[in-house]
């Protein structure tokens, strides 16, 4: 796995770009009931859903030119 780009971080938690490697952990934070209802579904999403919605957020997303 290749280290994270992480933007800013702290003790407790790290923000850094979406990542497809990582859609199965977004898809279980997702679960929670308070979250299903803030996104306005009434029933949680399939993994496979989600995985399907991940690549084509990722797809529609610019690259950035690395600036390495």
């Amino acid at each position: 796995m290749p280290e994270p780009i992480l933007w800013l971080t702290s003790k407790t938690c790290g923000l850094g770009p979406y990542r497809a490697d990582l859609v199965e952990t977004y898809w279980e934070w997702e679960q929670d009931p308070t979250l299903v209802i803030g996104y306005g579904r009434q029933t949680p999403e399939s993994l496979e859903a989600r995985t399907e919605g991940v690549q084509h957020q990722l797809a529609a997303t610019p690259r950035l030119p690395s600036t390495t």
